[in-house]
């Protein structure tokens, strides 16, 4: 193919005034192009291809190709192509009073909340009406997990439903409990004993029977600590009489001692956790999955997980750096950073615009009207509730679904995409149109289910 080029420029060159360089650029351009369909290939649909992402698909990793760093069009000048839409395709669903919210997908279904005491509805992918479900007053919107979804249907009792809404399991003296992670739901369970009953803590699989009974022990009157997911075969759990959280292993065995005053799921091969030194000063550190410390507990305040051989970890001065896993900094300092998630993480530099950065710390891109963003790791110590989430190769920022280089794909978009369907409830200020918009799209943008009011 450069043979070709270098022939084609040569001819060109041969027949072309040295003066008339925007005559020669031009018909440059139109002798490139036709070289380029006698190959079979397009310039022009490549260059368009490369402007107009589609939903979900993953960008270039370079700077642009005259050496400038990438501008992200995070939110800029109201991009009314990424805004979700209605096609011939869509189902319209009527609705009478309030607005209806879509819950997340997951299983198959989605939760439809219609508002006050109407309670809602489990809906599959169609629209189609599953099962109801109305629980009082929800504090968020139900999801499934491992084909299990639990409520407590009266006082001290639980339920199991599949996903068609058929009872797998009713069980008695359960004073709280945990949805399912990985298969594997946490309960508070109140055990008959004399003179007063006791307790525990046990876990159940999805057919509601109780397992890991080597796990069982009593609570008191401690509050049920979150479940924790299945990572590299191990998942942290947490031991109430020792009040320290250990590691299991996929068939509930410990496979590290309780030790640990806080303890985070395993990446890259290593986990966060923290331990109390002699004078009761909590300090993080990383250990391996036998348990023992790669890098010691020396950080005071809260670091973050390791992914591509990097994790962030902040000093006294709240300046945040990138550490390896032998604990050496291997970057600059910045003031706000996130993880990396597929080579990348997102940093903060004041007086800067935000910038993408990649594994070498080199900055790849620099996205616009980032400020005021919750960042997972604020360098402060404390854990923040963040507004960057990763989902395989998704990355959202707030409502939006964008890549890596900080270009908008969808906004807005609830929560992240399962099996190819999110929710979506768009407000007047968010849509093209100043209306409402709610419903359930798909990785295109298209609204699959859309609920309108009756008068539409």
């Amino acid at each position: 193919m450069k043979k070709i080029y270098a022939l084609a420029l040569g001819l060109l060159l041969a027949g072309v005034p040295q003066t008339g360089s925007a005559q020669f650029f031009k018909k440059l351009g139109e002798v490139l192009n036709e070289v380029d369909k006698a190959l079979g290939e397009d310039t022009s649909k490549k260059e368009n291809a490369s402007e107009t992402a589609a939903a979900g698909a993953k960008t270039s990793t370079n700077t642009a190709s005259n050496g400038q760093i990438h501008q992200g069009n995070y939110h800029k000048n109201n991009l009314k192509s990424v805004s979700p839409r209605r096609t011939s395709a869509t189902k319209l669903v009527s609705y009478d009073g309030d607005t209806p919210r879509v819950g997340a997908f997951s299983d198959g279904l989605a939760y439809v909340h219609i508002g006050g005491t109407k309670g809602g509805y489990f809906m599959d992918a169609q629209g189609n009406k599953v099962f109801d479900y109305h629980n009082g007053n929800l504090v968020g919107l139900p999801a499934f997990s491992s084909g299990r979804f639990i409520y407590c249907a009266k006082m001290n009792e639980i339920t199991l439903v599949d996903t068609k809404g058929q009872v797998v399991k009713k069980i008695p003296r359960v004073l709280s409990y945990t949805q399912f992670v990985d298969g594997v739901a946490t309960l508070k369970v109140d055990v008959p004993a004399k003179p007063f009953s006791k307790t525990y803590v046990m876990h159940i699989n999805t057919n509601g029977d109780f397992i890991f009974k080597n796990l069982n022990c009593e609570a008191g009157l401690e509050n049920l600590k979150p479940a924790s997911p299945l990572r590299e075969n191990r998942a942290a759990v947490y031991n109430y009489p020792a009040k320290r959280w250990a590691y299991r292993d996929a068939n509930g065995k410990v496979v590290i001692a309780p030790k640990f005053t806080e303890a985070k799921d395993f990446s890259d091969g290593l986990a966060l956790v923290a331990v109390k030194d002699d004078n009761g000063t909590q300090k993080w550190g990383y250990i391996d999955t036998t348990g023992v410390f790669v890098i010691a507990p020396k950080y005071t305040k809260l670091p973050g997980s390791f992914s591509d051989g990097l994790a962030p970890v902040v000093n006294k001065e709240r300046k945040c750096f990138f550490i390896d896993k032998t604990g050496n900094i291997v970057s600059k300092a910045y003031d706000l950073v996130t993880e990396f998630h597929n080579g990348y993480a997102i940093v903060e530099e004041y007086g800067k615009p935000t910038q993408v950065i990649n594994t070498k710390f080199e900055t790849v891109a620099y996205i616009p009207y980032m400020r005021n963003f919750s960042y997972p790791f604020p360098c402060d110590g404390t854990e923040a509730t963040s507004d960057f989430i990763w989902k395989g190769e998704d990355v959202y920022f707030g409502e939006a679904l964008v890549t890596s280089l900080g270009d908008m794909v969808l906004y807005p978009v609830d929560v992240p995409f399962e099996e190819g369907y999110a929710p979506c409830n768009m407000r007047t200020f968010q849509s093209t149109d100043d209306k409402e918009h709610t419903g359930l799209i798909n990785r295109q943008g298209e609204f699959v289910v859309e609920f309108v009011p009756n008068e539409f």
